[in-house]
């Protein structure tokens, strides 16, 4: 159960752009209002640590932190400075960013926090961030780890275009593996031709317990493409931020291709 953002930015988009998905996934993982709705205020934090990975034609920045993004200081400062740099340097980035709430039965610890690095087949140096959970019987996990940790390590051996299928299909064949929702991104950087790609998968079976919790949404800027959770579009439209383009909430199931 977790908050994350998901873009893919032009070369010409300005860092006003990025700010505010940002600031948003950070007031959300300090007050999730969907998430205390559910546990009727007995939880409202994804404090369980955060991460981001920042991928363009030239750089990989990666940081990983058990402390909550609302309090790591020095963590958020850093992904702020790497973003300007890169945005005035007029390249184009791809983007996640990751607040991690455990879920229950998995241990809060550095290397079970997101984003999940992997490599795949066919050259892609891949990073995989997930919102929701896997059922332990259904990923055979032997090792105490997470079932994030536990998927990648299933899919690590595929061709990078074939792995948002096989999790989905997965998913559908298989819907009680899924407590509620699952929402994955994957961001591969080709190593041999320098290019990106990204996936969304994307299932729900939301209730009236949980409604808007499990819900994300899509934004086509002119140039950029983002995806967020729906407490980030929450604190977007409480902000009342300045975004051009119309929000889309995506329809389960769903692969998306960016």
């Amino acid at each position: 159960m977790c908050r994350m953002i998901i873009g893919v930015f032009s070369q010409d988009t300005k860092m006003g752009e990025i700010i505010p998905f940002i600031e948003s996934l950070r007031a959300a993982a300090e007050h999730d209002p969907f998430l205390a709705r559910y546990t009727n205020g007995r939880k409202a934090t994804h404090s369980d640590g955060w991460g981001y990975v920042i991928i363009t034609s030239n750089y990989i920045v990666e940081y990983k932190s058990l402390t909550p993004i609302y309090m790591d200081e020095k963590g958020y400062g850093q992904m702020i400075n790497s973003l300007q740099w890169i945005t005035e340097m007029n390249e184009a980035l791809a983007l996640m960013v990751h607040a991690r709430l455990a879920s229950p039965g998995y241990r809060r610890s550095l290397v079970d926090t997101h984003p999940f690095h992997f490599y795949t087949v066919d050259n892609y140096d891949s990073w995989l961030v997930m919102n929701g959970t896997l059922k332990k019987e259904c990923i055979n996990n032997k090792n105490n780890r997470s079932d994030t940790y536990n998927l990648v390590k299933d899919i690590s051996d595929e061709e990078f275009d074939e792995i948002p299928q096989k999790i989905l299909e997965q998913i559908v064949n298989n819907p009680s593996c899924v407590r509620t929702g699952l929402a994955i991104g994957i961001i591969g950087f080709n190593t041999l031709n320098s290019s990106i790609r990204g996936y969304f998968v994307y299932y729900s079976r939301s209730d009236e317990k949980h409604q808007g919790y499990y819900d994300y949404y899509d934004l086509k800027l002119d140039k950029s493409y983002v995806i967020m959770s729906s407490t980030i579009k929450y604190y977007l439209s409480e902000k009342r931020r300045a975004i051009v383009g119309k929000v889309n909430k995506i329809r389960s199931p769903a692969i998306i291709r960016f």
